[in-house]
């Protein structure tokens, strides 16, 4: 319920730690290679 509160208020913004979205298809090379520098911020795999 804190963290809520915090996005509510707009002094947390989860959106900005992530850095893209992508599909289930695309998954197991994002997997494969998140040992190598890249793009910042998470990954978020759609299912």
């Amino acid at each position: 319920p804190a963290m809520l509160r915090l996005i509510e208020e707009g002094s947390l913004r989860p959106a900005e730690l992530v850095g893209r979205v992508i599909g289930l298809e695309d998954a197991g090379e994002a997997l494969a290679t998140m040992d190598q520098p890249g793009s910042t911020g998470m990954t978020v795999v759609r299912v």
